[in-house]
C-alpha cells in the first residue's frame, strides 16, 4: 500500500475520532483491532476487538466537552505509520479532586497505526509523552 493512501487512512481516523463519529469509524477498523495506550512504557489502557475500542472511545469522549487530535507529522514504513499528535481537550466533568471540570488536558505523543492489506486499521498503540 502506497504512503498517501496511508495517510489518508490515519487522517480518516482522526476527523471521526475528533467528531465522536465511532459508528462510521467501524468502516475503517478490522473487527479484530487490537489498541493500547502507554505512558512511560507502562500500558494503561489495552483493547482487543471492535467492540471494546469503541466502548473505550466512546468512555474516553463523555468525559470531555470538547476534544481534538492533531497529526503533527507522519512516518510511513510499509504498512505502518507513525504520527506524531497533539491531543488537547476541555473536561466535562471532574476526573479527580485536582483535575476539574473546565480543566483543559494536552498531551503530546505519537501513534503508531497498523494498515492491514485490507485497507483497515489492525493496530493502534498510543504513546504519552
Amino acid at each position: 500500500m502506497d504512503r498517501e493512501t496511508i495517510k489518508t487512512i490515519v487522517l480518516k481516523y482522526l476527523e471521526l475520532f475528533n467528531k465522536s463519529d465511532f459508528e462510521s469509524m467501524t468502516q475503517i477498523l478490522e473487527p479484530d483491532i487490537s489498541f493500547e495506550n502507554l505512558t512511560q512504557d507502562t500500558s494503561i489502557v489495552k483493547t482487543n476487538g471492535i467492540k471494546e475500542f469503541l466502548e473505550i472511545c466512546r468512555s474516553s469522549a463523555r468525559i470531555f466537552e470538547s476534544k481534538q487530535k492533531s497529526m503533527i507529522t507522519i512516518a510511513v514504513e510499509n504498512n505502518t505509520a507513525t504520527a506524531e499528535i497533539f491531543f488537547d481537550g476541555i473536561l466535562a466533568e471532574d476526573i479527580s479532586k485536582d483535575i476539574l471540570k473546565g480543566d483543559e488536558i494536552r498531551i503530546e505523543g505519537y501513534s503508531e497505526f497498523e494498515i492491514s492489506e485490507n485497507g483497515l486499521i489492525s493496530s493502534i498503540k498510543d504513546f504519552s509523552r
